[in-house]
């Protein structure tokens, strides 16, 4: 029994015992995988069907326009073009945030991937190094791109509410002029 629980303690030592470059190494992957956490935390508080349903209206209004808009003040011209190019930054955010949502799985799975490669030793300096670099690059881009697509979520949603009235507006007055 004695020599039992001499093996269990030194298995237990033994494992418990990490060299300082490998705890290191565990916690720069873990600050990565905390940052992939916080960042899907704030992509998951966009609203896409929100935008989705935005960017259709929108899209149904465009098509309706661009049949029936012959109008020679530039004013309106400008108007319609800024609800246009609002549009398109609509559909910017639903393609971007597809992509945004397989990077950010892609990347947990990498991260975890290489934090169990250095918690059991696996992983040798020049391939740690490879994949931290490669990690640390793409995690730099969600950051990045999360940002931006809340930056954009915020202009396209205040540009739509403000211009969405004027937009119906000018497609009831070409309706009552004929217009179908």
């Amino acid at each position: 029994m004695n020599k039992i629980i001499l093996i269990v303690i030194a298995v237990i030592s033994l494992a418990s015992c990490q060299s300082e470059q490998t705890k290191s190494r565990l916690s720069q992957v873990k600050a990565l995988q905390q940052t992939v956490d916080s960042s899907n935390v704030v992509f998951q508080t966009l609203d896409l069907d929100r935008i989705r349903t935005k960017k259709e209206n929108a899209e149904q209004q465009m098509d309706y326009l661009s049949k029936n808009y012959h109008d020679t003040i530039m004013a309106n011209a400008k108007y319609v073009n800024a609800y246009n190019n609002n549009f398109k930054l609509m559909r910017k955010i639903l393609k971007g945030s597809t992509r945004l949502e397989s990077e950010i799985e892609f990347s947990k799975s990498q991260l975890a991937h290489l934090y169990t490669d250095i918690a059991n030793g696996f992983a040798a300096d020049t391939m740690y190094q490879k994949h931290f670099d490669t990690e640390e690059k793409a995690v730099t881009k969600i950051k990045t791109t999360t940002k931006t697509l809340m930056d954009w979520d915020e202009k396209t949603s205040n540009r739509y509410n403000g211009m969405v009235a004027p937009i119906d507006s000018i497609i009831l007055s070409l309706k009552s002029q004929g217009y179908r």
